[in-house]
């Protein structure tokens, strides 16, 4: 496996193009992410709907040494993964 160096990553503000949701478009899927810290803990969580209709409503609890960053990380990664399980779903159906 060949690893590439990361100085020579493009700076994601240069290389990520960013596009606001329009009003009138219907999205098929769309996804939420959030997480909190607080002196209960560390969390993340997801809601992903489908048609405009909440399908599923995701919870994780994290160690305290985590970071709020590594919680939204976890949340996105857990949301991407929820929809590539879907489509898989989909296509195997």
């Amino acid at each position: 496996m060949m690893r590439q160096d990361y100085r020579k990553w493009p700076h994601p503000a240069e290389a990520t193009e960013i596009k606001d949701k329009c009003d009138n478009m219907n999205y098929m899927i769309e996804i939420y992410t959030g997480s909190s810290k607080s002196k209960k803990g560390l969390g993340s969580g997801i809601a992903i709907f489908i048609d405009g209709s909440l399908t599923f409503q995701l919870q994780y609890k994290l160690a305290e040494k985590c970071s709020n960053n590594q919680a939204e990380q976890l949340a996105i990664a857990k949301a991407l993964g929820k929809v590539t399980d879907l489509h898989q779903l989909q296509r195997n159906q």
